[in-house]
């Protein structure tokens, strides 16, 4: 285990638009952008610091129907291996994503909803498994 750091900051500024229906509802536009500062662990190994910065949208369809977009950054710094016999030079790597996807409202406060994610950037140090597409689905419950 090691002690880390965990900084964020989010900002999210509501924007009128017209609906399919003609009808003007609400878009949330947000921003955020986070850091975590790793500290050692079991050996001296440090996983390297990470830096993510998100940017979304929630263009509403109808009432019950939004559009959902977003744009997904990260950069992961190089490992330090410390005391074990692990190769640094294969961590780390920047990525740039990209999520169309939808949100549909079934009653008051459950909500489903879809994101198709794929890669428009990547740059790894070395070979690394990871996955060139992903699908998030998701099922929400507020409780009134």
């Amino acid at each position: 285990g090691s002690t880390d750091a965990l900084l964020g900051l989010q900002y999210q500024y509501p924007l009128s638009v017209p609906t399919l229906g003609g009808v003007h509802g609400t878009m949330p536009i947000t921003a955020g952008v986070s850091a975590r500062l790793n500290g050692r662990g079991t050996d001296d190994y440090r996983m390297g610091n990470e830096t993510l910065a998100n940017l979304s949208a929630a263009y509403p369809l109808t009432r019950s129907v939004r559009l959902l977009a977003q744009l997904n950054a990260s950069h992961h710094e190089r490992d330090d291996v410390g005391l074990t016999e692990a190769e640094a030079h294969h961590t780390g790597g920047s990525v740039v994503l990209a999520a169309p996807g939808l949100q549909a409202s079934f009653a008051p406060g459950v909500t489903m909803f879809g994101l198709y994610q794929f890669r428009l950037y990547q740059h790894t140090n070395g070979p690394q498994l990871v996955s060139p597409q992903n699908v998030v689905v998701g099922l929400g419950f507020a409780l009134h």
